[in-house]
């Protein structure tokens, strides 16, 4: 009898052990099951979070922040050559594009020396053209003088933007100073001239969004009197006038 009594303490200890190692399975599985959809929210929080700032980085019109800099800076040298017109959605798109390029002030400093440096080289051309057809002689503003003499007076070198297409770039508008030269040479005959005029333009983005294909497109300035001129050196101040308020970022409609 007394075995027997023994045997059942032995039987429900046992059986009690087995119950509290079970407890403890069901505590470290109920703590394992709750890191683990803790971690799976703190995941699914992450992703959402990671998808969102990517919807605010790409809220432009490219798939990435380089090509949504590039298409802000196609509007702004298209409208420079007057290719596109000032208007409300063009702003918009530059805006909404410059704004979700990441450092705004910097890539506006960028896009700015390229945008304003043939509008400048044609006003200031224009205008020496003006002079030398009106006194017969070879007159030049001076600020037309200070860029020939140095092309970063009229394309300044933006810190972080000095690169190989920056470089290109300026090449190709000392060239067309020794363009406006020779023209200027020739406007000390006066009578009919046929002068050309280099526009720049935004030929293409690369496919990634890393680079801008610039072109000069010519456009011919044919007249017969100072009048002529001075109708194109109006033109090159709307163009300008136009850049001034793309780039205002305050301005009212």
């Amino acid at each position: 009898m007394i075995k027997f009594e023994l045997f059942l303490w032995w039987y429900f200890l046992k059986l009690a052990l087995r119950k509290y190692n079970l407890m403890l399975a069901v505590v470290k599985f109920c703590k394992i099951m709750f890191i683990g959809e803790a971690m799976k929210k703190l995941i699914i929080f992450m992703i959402a979070l990671l998808f969102c700032g990517c919807g605010i980085a790409s809220k432009g019109d490219g798939a990435s922040r380089d090509m949504n800099f590039h298409i802000a800076k196609r509007v702004a040298i298209d409208m420079s050559g007057g290719w596109i017109d000032f208007n409300k959605e063009n702003y918009d798109k530059f805006w909404r594009n410059i704004r979700s390029s990441g450092n705004t002030k910097y890539k506006l400093d960028w896009i700015k020396a390229d945008a304003y440096s043939m509008v400048n080289l044609n006003i200031e051309f224009l205008k020496s053209s003006l002079e030398t057809y009106k006194s017969k002689n070879v007159i030049k503003t001076a600020d037309f003088s200070s860029y020939e003499k140095n092309i970063e007076n009229l394309v300044p070198t933006v810190s972080g933007y000095n690169t190989e297409q920056e470089y290109k770039l300026k090449m190709v508008i000392k060239q067309a100073i020794a363009v406006y030269n020779k023209q200027l040479q020739m406007l000390q005959n006066g009578g009919e001239f046929n002068l050309y005029l280099y526009l720049m333009h935004a030929a293409n983005i690369s496919d990634n969004g890393v680079s801008i294909s610039i072109d000069f497109g010519r456009i011919n300035a044919v007249g017969e009197n100072k009048n002529d001129i001075e109708k194109h050196l109006n033109r090159a101040y709307e163009l300008k006038q136009n850049l001034d308020s793309l780039f205002d970022k305050n301005y009212r409609w």
